[in-house]
This record gives C-alpha cells, structure tokens and sequence, in this order.
C-alpha cells in the first residue's frame, strides 16, 4: 500500500517582460472544489503574455473533465490502466487548449505563444507534461531524474529528425535580423524555425509557423517513492546559466523548502549578470512528504541523513 503524501511548494520569479505564468492547485487548496489531484505548471510565454494567461486560467477545469475521477489504485495491473489513463488526459488537455488558443490568437494575438511545462499528481503517481524547453527534476535524496525534454531547436536530436523528414527550414537570425539567414550563412543567435522564427519545435501557439510546431507533448510518469522527495521546476532559461542541473539540484539538497526556490533563482541571477539573456526566470519547487511520517522528516532532513551515511559508508570503505 502506497501512502497518502502532503505536497507543500513554495515559488520565485524575476521578471522582466512578464510573459511567464505559474500556477499552483493543490488538491487541499481549500477553494471549494472537490478536485482530487494536485496540480503545478509553468507557462513560459513567447511574443506577448496573452497564450501563458488563458493556460493559466483554463488548465485546470480542462483537466477536471478529462482525468480519472476514481482515486488511484495501490494494486497491479489496475496502476497501470490508470497510469495510461491519465496521460491520455493529461495530452488530450494540451491538444484542446491548444485548439482552443487558435481560434484565440487567430486574430487577436497572431504570433503568441507559449511553452507549457505541467506536473500532475493523483495519488502517489506523478505526471509530468512538457512542449518547450522548461526542465523539471524529481529529486529523491539519492539521485535526481529528469522527467521533462527540451525542444529548442539543437538540443533534441529526434525533434530534429522530426523536422528534417517534414523539409523544415531551420536557420539562424540574419545579422540585421530581417530574418532567416540564407543557406550556407551563418547567422547570429540560435537556431529557428521558419517561417515564425521560433526557436523551439513544441510549443502552444504560434499561429503564424504553421503545422511544423506541434502542441503534443512529451510526458513521464513516475511513482512516488514511500520517503520525501523535491521537484524543482524552472524555465529553461534560468537552467541554462549553470554547469549542469545536476549540481544546481544537489546544491538544493540541504535548503529548506521555503527557502529553495529563492535559493535557485538568486543563484541564477548572479551567473547571468554575465550573460546577454533579458527572459524572464521562474522557479517552483515542491516538497512530497509520505503523510505518515512525522512533521520533522522534511527532503531538507532526509537528504542530509543520507549525505552523513554517504560519508560514513565511504570512510568505512576508504579505511578497509
């Protein structure tokens, strides 16, 4: 039997051109509702903030229609049927919203878009969601997993295949930014799909780059493991500015979860001093803890517990 587990979060963000949105529902948000899963999502918005607000407003009540509405199973195989279950709901949400955002944008707001980034937790089974290029990472103590893809253009060798095979043009900027720069040209900046100029291949939006970006997205599934665990969740801009996650996660480990997300984004901040990047950057990060334990097991805690018997297991073996 899995245990029930008590989510708590906590969120940083420094913006700049205010095209990022985030959301936070926990089942227990104490809003009326009879929702029965837990809810966090990023919505990283491109040429306007219009796409990232209406996904922000209208995820939730989509997801309300579509996921499972029986609580999920502590059995085999009932956990995978409802393991599937979920994620046809949860893609089945990304590609109404993104019809949806069409017929808004059409003419409106024609160009806008956003890169979705959303984590669903229904029990003790964890769906994470993404088109665009934020990153989200499961850490459990021990080790940490990746659960989402980037698809910026040059970072996801099977989108590119993807594209290739369609006859994409991918190119870079002109040096007068006019637009794509000819074959055989270098260019300046990253890599872009035309016509659009977009510079990843999923995305919701973007009307005016035809059918080549796509709104499906990329999904992972885990079960929550019966201990305290930590998902950080951050655009991939403010990703982009450290060595690797790995280290910007582990260097996590031993801060509180009201402090966490602050943390993550201070730290970004300083290395991008440095940098030319004027995005927006958005962290949040949310605790699991097994409602059975005690208040004080905290990630914080437990991840420290298991660095102190790291530590001892390697003097043990270094002295033997």
């Amino acid at each position: 039997m899995f245990p029930r587990f008590v989510a708590q979060c906590s969120i940083a963000q420094q913006q700049q051109r205010y095209e990022d949105v985030l959301l936070q529902a926990p089942a227990s948000a104490g809003d009326g509702s009879s929702r029965s899963f837990s809810c966090w999502a990023l919505f990283d918005g491109h040429r306007g903030d219009t796409v990232a607000r209406f996904l922000g407003s209208s995820l939730l009540p989509d997801l309300e229609k579509r996921l499972p509405a029986v609580p999920s199973p502590s059995e085999e195989p009932e956990q995978y049927v409802y393991a599937d279950a979920v994620r046809r709901a949860v893609t089945a949400a990304f590609l109404s919203l993104s019809m949806r955002v069409r017929e808004l944008t059409s003419s409106t707001a024609a160009g806008c878009g956003s890169a979705a980034a959303v984590v669903v937790q229904t029990g003790h089974l964890l769906t994470v969601a993404n088109a665009g290029s934020s990153k989200c990472i499961l850490d459990v103590g021990q080790c940490a997993i990746e659960c989402s893809a980037d698809h910026r253009l040059g970072y996801n060798e099977d989108e590119e295949q993807r594209l290739d095979a369609a006859g994409a043009y991918v190119a870079r900027l002109k040096f007068d930014l006019s637009g794509p720069a000819a074959p055989g040209e270098l260019g300046c900046g990253s890599l872009r799909l035309w016509p659009g100029g977009l510079h990843m291949s999923r995305a919701i939006g973007d009307s005016d780059c035809g059918q080549l970006v796509i709104p499906h997205p990329y999904i992972q599934q885990v079960w929550l493991p019966c201990r305290p665990s930590r998902l950080v969740l951050a655009n991939g801009g403010l990703w982009d500015v450290f060595e690797s996650w790995q280290k910007a996660v582990s260097a996590l480990r031993g801060v509180s979860l009201q402090n966490a997300s602050g943390a993550l984004l201070q730290r970004a901040l300083r290395r991008k001093q440095r940098r030319a990047d004027t995005g927006d950057m958005s962290v949040l990060v949310v605790d699991f803890c097994p409602e059975s334990s005690s208040s004080s097991s905290s990630f914080k805690l437990q991840a420290h517990l298991e660095r102190l018997s790291c530590c001892t297991t390697c003097s043990s073996t270094c002295s033997s």
